[in-house]
């Protein structure tokens, strides 16, 4: 929600409650929810797009490399070399 009113997405907490539900979809939902930003956000131009997307994809980044093991590890239990 922050980075999209930051750039200025049109509808900004509408697509935020979208992105988070489906972000319960596994490996797939994220990916969907970030197309359907973009999409709307090329609406108010490419530059808006392309900001949107750089800071949703380095966002997914972070998640997968750095907060998701943490999680699993405390989780799971199993040594970080393992995981």
């Amino acid at each position: 929600f922050i980075v999209m009113s930051i750039v200025g997405v049109p509808f900004a907490l509408l697509l935020a409650f979208v992105v988070a539900l489906l972000a319960f979809i596994p490996l797939v939902g994220g990916m969907i929810a970030g197309i359907v930003v973009l999409l709307i956000a090329l609406t108010v131009g490419w530059q808006t797009a392309a900001v949107y997307g750089i800071c949703y994809f380095a966002y997914l980044q972070f998640e997968a490399y750095f907060i998701s093991p943490r999680i699993m590890q405390k989780a799971v239990a199993v040594p970080g070399a393992v995981a």
